[in-house]
């Protein structure tokens, strides 16, 4: 597998990625949304105090699936995110939730 493949910048759910399936090489994988976790980083909140904050400032740690819709390999995805336009922040849980697009 070459790593440098998977450390793209950005990754936008429900689109085709830009990282082929490690399996049969074609790029076809794309989130699995059911599978999903994600949850605001605890510098992010810290942020939110801040004088200067803004939706920009949201950070998240999430981990999930990918699927390989060409040969149905299931790829663990891990790591931290920005803030989303389609992100909301439940002030009951005090934690962020992304909406899919």
């Amino acid at each position: 597998m070459d790593e440098q493949v998977w450390l793209k910048e950005s990754f936008i759910e429900g689109k085709k990625a830009p990282w082929p399936c490690p399996v049969c090489k074609q790029k076809a994988l794309f989130s699995n949304n059911d599978s999903e976790i994600r949850i605001e980083t605890l510098q992010s909140k810290f942020d939110r105090t801040k004088k200067n904050w803004q939706e920009s400032m949201i950070y998240y740690d999430y981990s999930g699936t990918l699927v390989c819709k060409s040969c149905s390999t299931f790829i663990l995805n891990t790591g931290t995110a920005k803030f989303n336009k389609s992100a909301i922040y439940d002030t009951e849980k005090s934690e962020f939730i992304v909406i899919p697009i």
